[in-house]
């Protein structure tokens, strides 16, 4: 199945992008780009958010107060890593003569955020509904995905084993580089539990 479309996904790989190329270029100072990545972190991943509540009939205004301190956590784990990716692209900037195309790739692997964030929305807000986990539009899949695809079971049990897409536990590395998501459905559950993942973390 194919990834679901979604226009926040693709605005936030755009701002992210945009982001990178202004300070790469010596548009902003790194104070500029630092504001703005938070804020454009902090917007992303609440529309993340959002995203997965909604497929659960979830509506912002009734995000628990769990749910919220989640979103939270969410965007405050992206915010530590912005010092890194500064000094790299800073490191590589156009005036040091340095390539844009490798701290593109490396912000694109931001993007995975926000798909965590849609997961974990539904894991939290769909806990009694049935998941279906689809593969994403990548060429190959890891073994872990390969054999969670199209398996069905409540989000709560996918939960419970602490597997989920972009997952660390994942042997492709999850967050990095998995791109698979849920699917609520009707569908009937698969019998037994979810087998384990096989990656670091694995459970």
């Amino acid at each position: 199945m194919a990834e679901k479309k979604s226009a926040g996904l693709s605005n936030y790989r755009t701002n992210i992008r945009a982001n990178v190329r202004a300070l790469w270029r010596g548009e902003w100072t790194y104070d500029q780009w630092y504001d703005q990545m938070l804020s454009t972190i902090k917007n992303g991943l609440t529309r993340a958010w959002y995203e997965g509540a909604k497929e659960c009939g979830i509506k912002p205004s009734e995000l628990s107060y769990e749910e919220n301190n989640a979103l939270a956590a969410a965007y405050f784990s992206q915010y530590d890593h912005l010092d890194s990716l500064g000094d790299a692209i800073e490191a590589n900037s156009k005036a040091n003569e340095g390539k844009i195309t490798p701290l593109i790739r490396r912000s694109d692997m931001w993007v995975n955020a926000y798909r965590a964030t849609v997961t974990q929305a539904q894991t939290m807000s769909c806990r009694d509904k049935k998941a279906r986990w689809d593969l994403g539009p990548t060429k190959e899949h890891c073994v872990d995905c390969a054999k969670y695809a199209g398996r069905v079971y409540r989000m709560s049990t996918w939960d419970r084993y602490g597997i989920h897409p972009q997952s660390t536990g994942l042997a492709c590395g999850g967050i990095w580089n998995c791109k698979c998501f849920f699917t609520v459905t009707d569908e009937p559950c698969t019998p037994g539990r979810p087998p384990r993942m096989t990656g670091q973390g694995g459970t």
